[in-house]
């Protein structure tokens, strides 16, 4: 009896070993689940944050959006990508030039042509560029310079629609001129010949709105008359008495006569 407990502590023991070696085989052979890397947080810049950007709507989105035809342009800021773009009234208003203004053009396109030192000696000379202030001779000089780039750009868009892509400098410079005195001859010849036909008509216009307008308007009420002023009577001239004589026993009796009064 002595002997054998000992022997079953001995099992007990192995068995407890065993367990124990199976185990960890076991938790050996099974992966142990791995935790999930820490989230980064975002890194934030307030100086590189910028608004989302909203991309502009196509052409042919733009043109579906009005009702009243294509008056809409992509627009500058971003939470308005559209904009209106209508032109101004003096820009589609149908006007004739006067002669005057022809004369004035015809001038200034002259000056615009010289070199800078000719304009400033042809300046020099007229005298009423002496009696101006300095703001007003730099706003003249501007005026010159703004004439000559819209003549260079309005001269290499033309040469650009005609199909005119290879011209050199010189032959540019020598179209810009030949384009301008043809157009300045142009605008002059359409002047003369339409500038009746524009007075006519618009002569005609302001007749039927006067017509029109002058019928509608009221007429001004009458002023009640004046009351009259109270009638005077006319200062009666005064009678001559009448001479009586005695002794005949007859008396003549003589109608009074109006005596005129100086």
């Amino acid at each position: 009896m002595a002997r054998f407990v000992p022997l079953s502590l001995r099992a007990f023991i192995a068995g407890v070993g065993l367990i124990v070696c199976c185990d960890a085989t076991l938790r050996a052979q099974t992966p142990m689940p791995t935790a999930p890397p820490p989230a980064k947080a975002p890194a934030t810049n307030a100086a590189s944050a910028k608004p989302p950007v909203v991309p502009a709507l196509p052409l042919a989105t733009q043109n579906t959006l009005s009702r009243y035809g294509n008056i809409l342009t992509p627009g500058d800021e971003v939470t308005h990508p559209l904009k209106l773009k209508l032109p101004s009234p003096s820009e589609s208003e149908v006007r004739v030039p006067k002669p005057d203004d022809l004369v004035k053009r015809q001038k200034l396109e002259e000056l615009a042509k010289l070199s800078d030192d000719d304009i400033r000696k042809q300046l020099a000379q007229w005298p009423a560029y002496g009696k101006m202030s300095l703001r007003d001779q730099g706003s003249m000089l501007q005026r010159i310079q703004d004439f000559r780039d819209y003549h260079a750009r309005v001269a290499q868009q033309k040469a650009h629609d005609m199909g005119l892509l290879t011209l050199t400098p010189d032959q540019m410079a020598k179209f810009e001129k030949e384009y301008w005195d043809k157009r300045l001859k142009l605008d002059q010849d359409l002047t003369r010949q339409f500038q009746p036909i524009y007075q006519a008509r618009e002569q005609k216009m302001n007749d039927e709105l006067f017509r029109e307008f002058s019928s509608a308007a009221p007429a001004p009420a009458p002023q009640p008359p004046k009351p009259a002023p109270p009638a005077t009577k006319p200062p009666q001239p005064p009678v001559k008495p009448v001479a009586s004589t005695t002794g005949t026993g007859m008396t003549n009796a003589a109608p009074p006569i109006a005596q005129n009064q100086h």
